[in-house]
C-alpha cells in the first residue's frame, strides 16, 4: 500500500518537539512518511555586498542549519523509529513554499502554531497562504497537551450544522481513541439540546455553546481544561460555505485563539487510514 506524505513546515529558529511529535503520531495513524522543509530569507544571512563574501557566508550558514536540523530530528527518530527526511532553501518564503508543495504533493501539511506577536517562518500570513495553496489536510500544532506517539488520542470535533452531529470527517481517527469523543456545536438558538450516543463503538458526547463574541475563548478553555489534544474541523464545510454558521473568518479566529492542536480535515477524506 502506498504511503501518505506529511510535509512539516518548520522554523528552525523556533524549534519545539511538539510539532515533530504531532507529526509522528499522525504518521503512525495514516501510514505516512514525513518530510521537513525550512526556508530562510537571504537577508537574514547576507549583509555584505561582495558576491564572494556573500557566498561564503551562505555556505557557512548552510552547514550550521544542516547540523541544527539533524540535532532536531535525530532524537525523535531514536525515540519513535520514524524516519524524517528534510531539506531547506534560501529565498522568498511564500515562493519557496509554493514550489515545494507543488513538487512534494503532500497529503497533509503540518505547521506550528504562531506565537503571539512573533514574526517567524509561520508568521506573515503563511498559515492563510497554505490554506489557499493546499487542498488536503492541514494540522496546526500547539504546545499545549501535544499528541504523543503510541498513545491514544483525546478527540474533539466541531460541527457547523445547527441540528445534527456528524463525525464522519474524523472517522479514521476514531479507532485511536478509547475515551469519549466530544462533538461541539455552536448555536444561535436559545433552546439547545445536548445528547450522548454511540458511534462505531465510541461514546459521542455533544457539547453546545452559545454563539457570541466570547465563544471561541470559551471553546478554547473547554478544550484545554478537558485535555482534548486533537480538535478536528471539516474544512470543506466550514471554510468554503461562507453562509454557514462557521465561515472562513471564524476558522481563522479559532486557529489563532484555540490552544490545542487543530486538524482541518475533509468530509471525503482521500487518505488511506
Amino acid at each position: 500500500m502506498d504511503k501518505n506524505k506529511i510535509l512539516v513546515l518548520s522554523d528552525i529558529g523556533n524549534m519545539s518537539d511538539s510539532i515533530l511529535k504531532n507529526s509522528v503520531c499522525l504518521a503512525k495513524i495514516i501510514n505516512a512518511d514525513i518530510e521537513l522543509f525550512y526556508v530562510k530569507k537571504p537577508t537574514e544571512v547576507v549583509v555584505a555586498e561582495n558576491q564572494f563574501s556573500a557566498m561564503r557566508v551562505i555556505n557557512q550558514d548552510y552547514n550550521t542549519v544542516d547540523k541544527a536540523i539533524k540535532a532536531y530530528i535525530n532524537p525523535i527518530y531514536e525515540e519513535f523509529g520514524v524516519n524524517i527526511t528534510y531539506s531547506f532553501s534560501y529565498g522568498n518564503v511564500k515562493n519557496e513554499i509554493s514550489s515545494y508543495i507543488e513538487d512534494c504533493q503532500p497529503d497533509v501539511i503540518v505547521i506550528g502554531k504562531r506565537k503571539p506577536k512573533a514574526i517567524n517562518f509561520v508568521g506573515n500570513n503563511i498559515t492563510d497562504y497554505v490554506l489557499k495553496k493546499h487542498n488536503g489536510l492541514l494540522m496546526i500544532t500547539a504546545e499545549n497537551n501535544p499528541l504523543e506517539p503510541n498513545e491514544e488520542l483525546t478527540l474533539g470535533v466541531l460541527n457547523s450544522d445547527e441540528e445534527t452531529t456528524n463525525v464522519s470527517f474524523a472517522e479514521g481517527f476514531l479507532p485511536y481513541t478509547s475515551r469519549k469523543i466530544t462533538s461541539f456545536r455552536i448555536s444561535k438558538k436559545t433552546a439547545k439540546t445536548e445528547q450522548t450516543y454511540t458511534h462505531s463503538n465510541k461514546q459521542i458526547e455533544e457539547c453546545v455553546f452559545d454563539k457570541n463574541k466570547n465563544v471561541v475563548n470559551n471553546l478554547s478553555n473547554y478544550l484545554v481544561k478537558n485535555k482534548i489534544n486533537l480538535f478536528c474541523i471539516d474544512r470543506e464545510k466550514s471554510i468554503k460555505k461562507t453562509k454557514s454558521l462557521f465561515a472562513k473568518e471564524d476558522i481563522k479566529r479559532m486557529i489563532n485563539k484555540i490552544n490545542v492542536t487543530i486538524l482541518l480535515t475533509k468530509s471525503n477524506n482521500p487518505l488511506s487510514l
